[in-house]
């Protein structure tokens, strides 16, 4: 083995140990070297999707190549979103494994099918540490409404387990939620209602809804579900002009999207965009200023990690919930958001120098 296979300890090139007949014959097919690619891309916290693409090798293949070396306890289980992951200690794993286990009654098992199947901890730890679920999932205990609104956020490659895991909640104290798919190239509001009798299909998108019980659902119903699209991503001509295409959509979905919800009868909502998909924030919070709206940033790719915090923030939240104090409940949700801003104040000066050089770069070769 080389110095590769050594750091892995597997050695890539013997199949015959294994007693499947599948898995002898998978090994035949796939040779070798992409077999030995495929775990380091696995173990690298690449998802499925990406190494099957890379390697142009059908992501079922891929699936179980990387099964059976988990299975032979040759490799351990990474979830997409695993070089975070990594970074955790063993007792931080070990507290987000059992918190979803006891609290949303998942299995062992269908923790490791979740986490085999790409999707879990990015979903559950690193891309919504500090709202979603627990935030939410305390929300959906409380008699009266919170404190905050409290936006929500699901990425489109986590979709399959949002919609296993939202059958689990009640979302019935819940409302004032935006809910960004695919920030922003694919931006769209869903807001599940109780359609008016007086309303038709047809009035429907322009009247919004009546009814003041407003949830995010993540169920596709067309009779159900009020939808704002916006019009497709403009060309890139040069960054400026890219930028501005971009503030006009948002401008128009915001606007679209606090008329529906004053309608409504609700307070104006809080967005929360994930800026590093993002090139006009700052442009974007004055805008919202303007009109008295409010935006919530979530950085995903930190430099300064806030893992710590959000442990910290996290274990205060579940133990009110458990001990029925809903007052600390709120305070420990409402400071959660406070004690956040520095990271993204940090990772704003970041992004924004990035994009700096982007256009110096397009400038001096335009």
């Amino acid at each position: 083995m080389d110095k590769t296979d050594e750091l892995f300890g597997i050695d890539f090139q013997k199949f015959e140990d294994f007693e499947d007949f599948e898995i002898r014959r998978i090994h035949r097919r796939v040779p070798y070297p992409k077999r030995k690619k495929i775990v380091q891309l696995y173990l690298q916290g690449d998802n499925l999707t990406y190494i099957s693409g890379l390697l142009d090798i059908p992501r079922s293949t891929v699936h179980r190549i990387i099964l059976i070396y988990i299975q032979e306890k040759r490799i351990k289980i990474l979830p997409s979103g695993g070089r975070t992951y990594c970074k955790l200690t063993p007792d931080q794993k070990q507290c987000i494994v059992e918190y979803y286990r006891h609290n949303f009654h998942i299995t062992s098992r269908r923790m490791c099918e979740i986490l085999e199947a790409g999707y879990g901890i990015s979903f559950f730890y690193i891309n919504l540490p500090l709202i979603f679920p627990d935030f939410l999932y305390a929300f959906t205990r409380i008699d009266k409404p919170p404190t905050k609104c409290i936006p929500l956020i699901i990425p489109n490659s986590e979709k399959h387990f949002a919609k296993y895991f939202m059958k689990n909640l009640e979302l019935s104290n819940i409302d004032n939620f935006v809910f960004f798919d695919d920030v922003p190239l694919k931006l769209k509001l869903r807001i599940r209602s109780s359609p008016d009798s007086s309303e038709t299909p047809s009035n429907r998108h322009r009247s919004g809804s009546r009814s003041k019980s407003f949830n995010i659902s993540i169920a596709v119903s067309n009779s159900r579900i009020l939808k704002h699209h916006i019009r497709e991503t403009p060309k890139i001509e040069n960054p400026q002009e890219y930028q501005q295409g971009y503030e006009d959509h948002i401008k128009d979905f915001i606007l679209a999207t606090i008329d529906t919800f004053s309608k409504s009868g609700l307070q104006k909502p809080i967005f929360f965009l994930n800026i590093n998909k993002l090139v006009f924030y700052l442009e974007i919070q004055k805008y919202l200023d303007q009109i008295g709206a409010k935006m919530v940033y979530y950085p995903s790719d930190l430099e300064i990690d806030p893992i710590d915090l959000c442990i910290s923030k996290w274990q205060k939240v579940v133990a009110s919930r458990k001990a029925g104090d809903f007052e600390s409940l709120r305070a420990a949700m409402d400071d959660s958001f406070e004690e956040v801003n520095p990271f993204c104040q940090s990772y704003f000066n970041q992004v924004q120098k990035h994009y700096k050089r982007i256009d110096e770069a397009f400038n001096h070769h335009s």
